[in-house]
């Protein structure tokens, strides 16, 4: 049995990336192949994909997606052994992807619009409620827990970050 083989990406920040975020996707993807580290089996991205900043619109979501369409596709071009999907993409929202407002419709739209976007349906391993998720590799004995640490709690004029107890109680049901 092959590893399972992952790439995590973090901090994108489409939307006010240095270059273009299409051409930064060649370029991981073409570092990667340098460096023999195409097979991938699963993409893992904890966090912001979007810059904060950056207010949601079709043409951002349609760039993220670009992004890591890009990125699966060209990785599945060098595998031989079978073909990652886009379930093999494991999103887990950053505080960059959030817009802090106190609906929650409003806070998760430019995250939630991603999901769909990319999935076309989110998938059932997302909690709808606070955006974690699970995917398990059965064969390789791994399991991924995405753990959504951007319910925000303000305090002292602060506002933090936190995993709630309902996320950790849900992971212990996996």
């Amino acid at each position: 049995m092959e590893p399972l083989r992952v790439l995590h990406i973090s901090d994108i920040h489409i939307g006010k990336t240095y270059i273009n975020s299409e051409s930064l996707a060649f370029k991981i993807v073409r570092e990667l192949e340098n460096q023999s580290l195409d097979r991938i089996h699963s993409i893992v991205v904890t966090g912001d994909i979007f810059d904060g900043n950056i207010q949601k619109s079709a043409s951002l979501i349609n760039e993220a997606v670009r992004f890591f369409e890009i990125i699966l596709d060209k990785l599945n071009d060098t595998r031989t052994d079978g073909k990652s999907s886009r379930l093999d993409c494991i999103f887990v929202p950053g505080n960059h992807d959030v817009v802090f407002d106190s609906d929650f419709d409003a806070r998760w739209s430019k995250y939630r619009d991603f999901l769909v976007a990319f999935y076309k349906d989110i998938p059932d391993s997302y909690n709808a409620k606070d955006f974690s998720m699970y995917k398990s590799y059965d064969d390789q004995k791994v399991l991924f827990i995405g753990f959504n640490s951007c319910q925000y709690e303000v305090r002292d004029a602060r506002v933090y970050g936190e995993i709630s107890a309902e996320q950790l109680f849900n992971a212990q049901r996996i």
